[in-house]
């Protein structure tokens, strides 16, 4: 049987409702994802912009390349989250949860104040899943089920900010 025959977006419901409540309280929302998680990085930031929250996607191809190349590919969000201020959300969407650029980019949050929003899938004992302080895993090791519970996640986040839920 699939996950997504059984998900249940009430089963994440606690979770959801305190990163709601941390985004409410941001000012500044950075989001970073690989792949089809960057694009979900780009959709919830337009969404989070056309709410007035100052946002952005840290996924830009330009800006990976160069950084990749003058650094080190598991550092291209890292370096860009130490160029942002202090104290903001980062939300960081992984499917495996492992992606060392992911997991580097959370800790340069954390060492700025960020609050940090996982979403992840895979293994219970995958990197980005440990770091969280507020910490989403679909428990399915098939990519398009983990990125579109993750995508139904992000928008139920959305409304809930829009104050329907």
């Amino acid at each position: 049987m699939l996950y997504l025959d059984q998900f249940n977006l009430g089963s994440y419901q606690t979770e959801l409702d305190m990163m709601v409540g941390y985004l409410k309280d941001s000012n500044l929302v950075l989001v970073i994802g690989n792949g089809g998680s960057a694009t979900m990085a780009s959709h919830i930031v337009v969404d989070l912009m056309l709410l007035g929250k100052l946002s952005s996607a840290l996924t830009d191809s330009a800006v990976l390349t160069a950084f990749s190349n003058d650094f080190l590919y598991e550092d291209v969000y890292s370096k860009q989250v130490e160029l942002w201020p202090d104290d903001g959300v980062m939300i960081a969407i992984s499917s495996s949860g492992n992606s060392k650029n992911i997991t580097n980019g959370v800790v340069a949050a954390q060492k700025k104040g960020y609050t940090v929003l996982t979403f992840s899938g895979f293994s219970e004992q995958n990197e980005l899943f440990q770091m969280g302080d507020v910490r989403v895993r679909v428990p399915s090791f098939d990519y398009g089920e983990v990125e579109s519970s993750h995508a139904v996640m992000l928008h139920y986040l959305i409304n809930s900010l829009k104050g329907k839920k």
